[in-house]
């Protein structure tokens, strides 16, 4: 019971770190650019500083949003899923990643209501949805232990 917890606990906790500290990241590079530092400078200085900011922060964020593929394009019944999973698109521009760490090594990673698979092998469509399909629940279970 304690691994199961464990399973849980230290992905959520590692999770909640990294949107933290991206969150923190954010803030600063604001601050640092904003009208106050461009007008507490010399005029050349912040005329060069100013651009450069401004171009690499939307490079950075073009560049990662680019690497994730759409999630229609993934998540097609029998077609393999990326091995390893960092996730997809949704059409909003959101990233969508579930996984299920296993106790047996591997991850099973799901999409929607119905959209589930182990990654490096091929996705599966669950029948009506995953909550009432027998196969996804086996799996499940096989999977947590």
């Amino acid at each position: 019971m304690m691994r199961r917890l464990m399973w849980r606990v230290v992905p959520a906790a590692v999770l909640a770190s990294s949107l933290a500290l991206s969150g923190c990241g954010g803030d600063t590079t604001g601050e640092a650019g904003g009208p106050t530092a461009s007008s507490s400078t010399p005029s050349s200085s912040a005329g060069t500083d100013t651009p450069t900011a401004a171009t690499s922060s939307p490079a950075e964020t073009t560049s990662a949003a680019p690497a994730l593929p759409d999630c229609a394009e993934v998540w097609v019944e029998g077609k393999r899923i990326p091995k390893p999973y960092r996730g997809c698109l949704e059409d909003d521009g959101r990233v969508s990643k579930s996984l299920h760490g296993c106790s047996m090594g591997a991850s099973l990673a799901q999409y929607g209501k119905r959209f589930y698979g182990i990654p490096g092998r091929p996705a599966v469509r669950a029948t009506p949805d995953r909550n009432h399909d027998q196969t996804y629940l086996d799996l499940l279970a096989t999977c947590t232990g």
